[in-house]
């Protein structure tokens, strides 16, 4: 004969336990993962318009204002070298000086075939003119002038050149009537010369 006991348990034996629906249906929150705050990057000594952190205005980190990565400001190429050739080379051959002027013609100007009475100054100068190999006017080359015959003076022996290239002088006539000759040379060139006359100063008779 079975008591009560044991026929409960056999009951509970028998059937599943049901889970509580209430139970199943509360939503169990998860807390999100923290996230650690990275810090800012900060540099120094730096004045940029970027975030890079490099005191120039583009982002390849460079102080230059290109983006070729080299630290020039004259380069717009790709090559790495701060000119602005592919060469290759930073250094640029300088030009070649130019070449050294030299006087090659000595030219004889105004002043030929003068005439005066002796020992009267001339009215117009000697003028020589001195050119380069160019043909070009040189200044500052000395010019050497002389008289014969002797008795003749002039007012400058030795003359440099101005910017035009000449050099001049004047000529007082001796005391001798005929022809008087002033030279002017340099030094390696063919000299100049020019010719002028000495009248004699005609004295009248006296009246009868």
């Amino acid at each position: 004969m079975l008591t009560a006991e044991t026929q409960e348990s056999d009951e509970d034996e028998g059937h599943l336990t049901q889970p509580d629906v209430n139970s199943l249906n509360t939503e169990t929150e998860v807390p999100e993962p923290a996230i650690d705050e990275v810090p800012p990057i900060i540099f120094y000594g730096g004045t940029d318009n970027t975030n890079d952190g490099f005191t120039d205005n583009t982002d390849d980190g460079f102080t230059d204002n290109t983006d070729d990565s080299f630290t020039d400001n004259t380069d717009n190429t790709d090559d790495g070298v701060p000119d602005n050739t592919d060469d290759g080379d930073d250094d640029e051959d300088p030009p070649p000086p130019p070449p050294i002027s030299i006087p090659t013609t000595l030219v004889k100007g105004v002043g030929d075939q003068q005439s005066g009475r002796v020992s009267q100054s001339l009215g117009s100068a000697f003028v020589v003119q001195v050119l380069d190999q160019n043909g070009a006017p040189m200044r500052g080359v000395t010019v050497r002038f002389s008289v014969a015959p002797s008795d003749g003076s002039l007012s400058a022996t030795s003359v440099s050149t101005d910017a035009n290239g000449e050099a001049r002088t004047l000529l007082t006539l001796g005391g001798t009537p005929g022809t008087y000759r002033v030279t002017g040379t340099i030094s390696g060139l063919p000299s100049v010369t020019f010719t002028t006359t000495a009248t004699a100063i005609v004295i009248p008779p006296p009246p009868p």
